[in-house]
């Protein structure tokens, strides 16, 4: 994908501001999501991301769920969306099980900046 926005879904408003900063400082323009339900809703208002940062321990649409109706989304360019989920909430396994199901990259919180950057520039190309 050729599109340089990267969507932050992430209920931690600190958080989501912190790498909002550290996106736009590199010099990528960014959404944000409170939760996995308004994620969707901001895919479906505009062209896609070429990353989506993605927390999973939400209220009202967790990062679990929105992975599956991501994937199995109907349109193929929402569906094949690049994802690194960033997360202190999951065990090892289940971090791995993210990897083989939905082919996401995994970071744990605290994320690494420098390896966060290199997810964004890999799937979203220099800025």
């Amino acid at each position: 994908m050729t599109h340089e926005d990267i969507l932050i879904i992430d209920d931690s408003a600190d958080i989501r501001d912190t790498l909002r900063d550290v996106f736009e400082l590199e010099g990528y323009s960014v959404r944000t999501a409170e939760n996995g339900r308004v994620g969707l809703d901001v895919l479906q208002a505009g062209q896609p991301p070429c990353l989506v940062v993605l927390d999973l321990m939400m209220p009202v649409m967790d990062g679990w769920e929105f992975l599956q109706r991501l994937r199995s989304h109907g349109d193929r360019k929402v569906a094949a969306v690049s994802v690194v989920v960033v997360s202190g909430a999951s065990s090892p396994g289940e971090l791995a099980d993210l990897e083989r199901r939905y082919g996401c990259s995994v970071l744990t919180k605290p994320a690494d900046i420098g390896r966060l950057l290199g997810e964004a520039q890999g799937c979203c190309g220099d800025k």
